[in-house]
């Protein structure tokens, strides 16, 4: 049986930590090696996970410095000695059959996503929106690279071949890193699995930084300008799809719709963002005006963004 390695980073999160970890001793699937790296927490996270690794001989922790959790990721990948990575979030929890499911699904695919629902601190279940359709495997996506706009870019309860994701880090410090992780991953993809019956229960938190709007959020800037270098450092020529990102996940997610809801200390930096982002676009990412990508909609959204009373009116 092929190796999974299952990479946990953990920082305060006692509350749900047990549960996370009791879904993966329990997977069906034996050949499991999980490796959790506690980043520097305070509360009883440490002691949970230590509990655990003297309860399962596949169970190991790594306790570091707190560096976040593309830190904690890329500590666990240099552990990893499985031919297959998954990473999970601590906070979050996976049936049972997950990893059984998804090792069969990757034989023939670089990436595997499993179904992500959604369940909040209520316990209330929907539909994770945002996943890959089912299909997104019948596309060659080395040569269909549009095929590629479809697929969900998080990499949490995602399976990877190791061999596949070899040399690549997540960038530390900032959030937002799974869009550099997987745009530049996207570049030599040729096939994802999507596979519906394992289920990844992606939680809710009111606490979670990604649920808040505030200043970290503009660390999608600095993401997008280090993966615009590194397009540049590699020659990759796919501008198309750099353009799409940018547009989508940074001008348009974070700039005209979370960033409304910003708290008013932050709206000076929301302004001189906007802006420097903007002179960004058309220094760097300036083809995006012939990109058949992007749609009329996303360019009128842009439009607004350039006119101060009318950015304002839209934060407001």
């Amino acid at each position: 049986m092929e190796l999974v390695s299952i990479i946990v980073p953990i920082y305060n999160v006692e509350k749900y930590l047990r549960r996370c970890l009791e879904s993966l001793v329990r997977q069906s699937y034996d050949a499991v090696e999980i490796i959790l790296v506690n980043d520097g927490s305070t509360d009883s996270s440490l002691h949970i996970a230590t509990e655990y690794a003297a309860m399962y001989d596949n169970v190991s922790v790594i306790t570091q410095v707190n560096q976040g959790l593309s830190g904690a990721r890329n500590t666990g990948l240099k552990h990893a000695k499985g031919e297959y990575i998954l990473f999970v979030d601590s906070d979050d929890y996976m049936s049972t059959n997950a990893v059984e499911v998804m090792v069969e699904a990757i034989k023939n695919a670089d990436i595997v996503e499993p179904c992500n629902v959604k369940i909040d601190e209520n316990g209330n279940e929907s539909v994770y929106e945002y996943h890959s359709p089912v299909d997104i495997g019948s596309y060659n996506l080395e040569s269909d690279k549009r095929a590629l706009l479809r697929a969900a870019m998080f990499v949490r309860g995602n399976m990877y071949r190791k061999d596949f994701i070899a040399g690549l880090e997540f960038p530390v410090g900032l959030v937002h890193e799974d869009i550099y992780y997987s745009t530049i991953l996207f570049q030599k993809v040729k096939r994802i699995n999507y596979v519906e019956n394992a289920k990844y229960y992606y939680y809710i938190r009111s606490d979670s930084i990604m649920n808040k709007a505030n200043d970290k959020m503009f660390d999608m800037f600095t993401v997008m300008k280090k993966l615009n270098e590194y397009f540049k450092d590699h020659q990759i020529s796919n501008y198309d799809f750099l353009e799409k990102v940018y547009m989508r996940n940074f001008l348009i997610a974070v700039l005209f719709k979370k960033a409304k809801n910003i708290d008013s200390k932050y709206y000076s930096k929301r302004n001189e963002v906007c802006i420097e982002a903007l002179r960004f676009l058309d220094e760097e990412l300036s083809g995006y005006k012939c990109n058949p990508y992007i749609t009329v909609k996303e360019k009128l959204a842009i439009l607004a963004l350039r006119i101060p009373i009318v950015r304002m009116l839209v934060w407001r």
